[in-house]
């Protein structure tokens, strides 16, 4: 099949890629270009691995990533996309190199350390998860940056309708996707909010993100203290 034609479409179809520009004219006529054709056959790709039947119980092809949500909890933690591993397990953050909940459990927002399959307990603590595509890729940057970007009105629209005291961006890409620009700083964003929810900017709790240790625990200890704070109220 020749990438240039139409019958390209159907191709990216397949797994809800139809938000990348479909044609480019040159002035000779319509066709692909080359970085898109890469993008997508990358993203399907992932997305037909991480499908793959594994271990029994592990793999789904019909999963849907469902969200860790509900009205007015502490924070919202926002990350890209599911890993491959939590794609196969259906848990958040399974990946074993992510730091995700041990810096839940060391910034104090968990009692104790939890286990990816115990992610639907965040709620008991006031945290919730949710990602911005529900498609899973080895890393985000796998994904297309038109698809995070066409997925963030909704994903406002939902954030601050569920008043959460925090919303979190979990990487500070997260942050560039929602918003068009990186965060002045980690930290709380002041001056800026989701609807009623303050919003917070950690370093990506991804194993892929080396050399930030202590500067992503004091962030989420700083969110943690926020929390403390409304708590308290």
């Amino acid at each position: 099949m020749w990438l240039g034609s139409p019958n390209f479409t159907p191709f990216l179809a397949e797994f809800g890629l139809m938000m990348l520009p479909r044609f480019r004219g040159n002035g000779a006529g319509n066709h692909w270009h080359d970085s898109d054709v890469a993008v997508a056959v990358s993203a399907r790709v992932q997305v037909r691995r991480a499908m793959q039947p594994r271990m029994p119980g592990q793999a789904n092809e019909n999963r849907v990533w469902e969200p860790i949500l509900r009205p007015r909890l502490d924070v919202i933690f926002v990350g890209f996309n599911p890993s491959l591993p939590a794609w196969r397990t259906g848990h958040y953050y399974a990946n074993p190199g992510n730091r995700f909940y041990r810096l839940l459990w060391e910034s104090g927002l968990t009692p104790r350390l939890l286990a990816p399959a115990e992610d639907r307990t965040l709620l008991d603590y006031g945290i919730g998860a949710v990602d911005l595509l529900p498609l899973p890729s080895a890393r985000a940057d796998l994904m297309p940056a038109t698809a995070f970007r066409a997925a963030v009105p909704v994903l406002l629209g939902r954030l601050a309708l569920l008043e959460a005291g925090a919303v979190c961006c979990n990487g500070i890409g997260v942050y560039r996707h929602l918003f068009g620009r990186p965060p002045a700083h980690v930290g709380r964003q002041w001056g800026e909010a989701i609807g009623a929810s303050a919003l917070f900017v950690v370093p990506s709790t991804s194993g892929l993100v080396n050399g930030r240790s202590a500067e992503r625990l004091l962030a989420f200890r700083g969110l943690a203290a926020f929390v403390r704070a409304i708590d308290s109220r």
